[in-house]
């Protein structure tokens, strides 16, 4: 329950707020662009590497719902504007993906990094906006044949964001990968948005609040 609430209050935060969207690769912010200091700061509370949960859907469904699980990660803010999330499994990534050889060959290529753009649509709360890279392999070989594949994820979007709770103290985030591209050109969605929420175990203590 407590995790669910800390989503909830990222969702809302990033409602409120109301994120613009674009169709390149610079992530959405506020109509009002914050300050360089504003950004100095939001990072100081950011920076550095956090250890927490990932709650992500397995593929597998139970009574038409989608069963969930949790795996330990880290991820790690390297500067006011790139995050790297560290060593997520291969079958987590290729969760919802229809086409059964690429999951299968997907999987077996281990854990992967998931490198992202970020952005401060806000710094009190503290919001920001997230837009992964696409998850690329250059070559995938399935039935036969080497394939450069991509794993999309979702853009632009309120659905793609990070916030720290100030209750709690903790900063949760989430991304959602949508759809595969390959060689470039083909497409093929998933049947289900495979969405990947991160809670960290560390907590993040704001001026004026009690540790």
């Amino acid at each position: 329950m407590k995790k669910l609430r800390i989503l909830t209050f990222l969702l809302s935060c990033i409602a409120v707020l109301g994120m613009t969207s674009c169709n390149d690769d610079t992530p959405a912010n506020t109509e009002t662009p914050l300050t360089d200091s504003q950004i100095a700061y939001g990072f100081s509370l950011l920076k550095g590497t956090h250890t927490g949960i990932l709650v992500h859907g397995t593929g597998e469904y139970r009574n038409g719902k989608q069963i969930n699980d949790t795996v330990k990660v880290s991820w790690e803010f390297q500067n006011d504007s790139s995050l790297v999330i560290h060593k997520v499994p291969g079958n987590i990534l290729a969760a919802n993906i229809t086409d059964v050889d690429i999951r299968k060959t997907m999987v077996g290529q281990g854990e992967q990094d998931i490198r992202c753009r970020y952005s401060f649509v806000s710094v009190d709360p503290l919001v920001i906006a997230i837009n992964p890279k696409p998850q690329t392999y250059e070559k995938l070989n399935y039935n036969g044949k080497d394939h450069k594949v991509e794993l999309l994820y979702l853009h632009n979007s309120a659905y793609s964001a990070g916030a720290i709770d100030k209750q709690s103290q903790q900063f949760s985030m989430q991304v959602i990968a949508l759809a595969i591209r390959i060689d470039e050109k083909q497409y093929q969605t998933f049947k289900t948005a495979n969405a990947l929420m991160f809670y960290s175990d560390d907590k993040i203590v704001l001026p004026g609040t009690a540790r």
